[in-house]
């Protein structure tokens, strides 16, 4: 395939999970392709990034009514502690042994407070992070859920104390957004946090230092709480809204049209 000169390579990014047969969501790469050095290059000023636009707060807002998600969620019987919830596949690069690290502070500490619950499909790293629990005898403080339903990840969210998403790869992940919507804190990487408004709706963490974790969850006051929960719920509206995708789009198809104008 040729690419023409000034053409750009847009690329946005949509939730896949659970798709309908009349549903067609395709992620598509970020490239922008430079016609005289033969390779792609990054132009910050052409470049158009869509947020996620994730389906389980438009699952929530369809069933919310007639849901018991106390129910659902009783139905895991965990312990009356605080929890901790990462919802990532088992990918090594999600980086799950961040958190077996942070409770064994936690345990060394005698702190009981927090159970952290990983829920997820197991994708390569999954009997490593089950030796460490092992290993460290973490199983009273980390629990691994089998792959859960959509509405047993709903009550999940709902009646967690916060999430955390320590992840070394990958600037926009289906957590980051759907806590926002469900209002709850998320402690996302730092290195990942690509724009300042970004850094106002969470907490980030050094996932080489997860004593910092322990730090900052131990400091978090509701006040600190309610004032970046309803911030980034705010920046999720914007960010999430399918007007604000449908205007993306249209701004895609309106470039490309002028474009194609030029070429000959």
């Amino acid at each position: 395939m040729g690419f023409k000169k000034g053409l750009r390579i847009y690329s946005t990014v949509t939730d896949f999970r659970d798709l309908t047969k009349n549903d067609l969501y395709v992620p598509i790469i970020t490239f922008i392709y430079h016609c005289k050095t033969n390779r792609f290059v990054y132009h910050k000023k052409k470049l158009i990034v869509q947020s996620f636009i994730p389906y389980l707060p438009q699952l929530y807002e369809n069933v919310k009514n007639n849901t018991n998600f106390k129910k659902i969620f009783d139905k895991f019987d965990l312990p009356n502690k605080k929890i901790i919830l990462y919802p990532a596949t088992f990918w090594a690069h999600k980086n799950h042994k961040y958190l077996i690290d942070v409770a064994k502070i936690f345990k060394n500490n005698g702190n009981n407070d927090y159970i952290f619950i990983f829920c997820g499909g197991g994708s390569g790293n999954l009997n490593f992070i089950k030796d460490q629990i092992s290993k460290l005898s973490l199983e009273s403080s980390c629990l691994i859920l089998p792959l859960v339903s959509d509405l047993e990840l709903i009550s999940l969210y709902l009646y967690s104390h916060v999430i955390a998403m320590p992840t070394t790869g990958g600037p926009t992940n289906l957590p980051l957004y759907e806590s926002f919507y469900f209002k709850k804190i998320i402690f996302y990487s730092e290195h990942l946090v690509y724009e300042k408004e970004l850094s106002k709706n969470l907490v980030t963490i050094n996932i080489d230092k997860p004593d910092e974790f322990c730090k900052k969850i131990t400091n978090l006051n509701d006040d600190e709480k309610n004032l970046i929960t309803e911030k980034a719920f705010e920046f999720y509206k914007i960010r999430c809204s399918f007007e604000n995708f449908k205007s993306t789009y249209l701004s895609i198809i309106e470039d490309f049209m002028d474009n194609t104008k030029k070429w000959k």
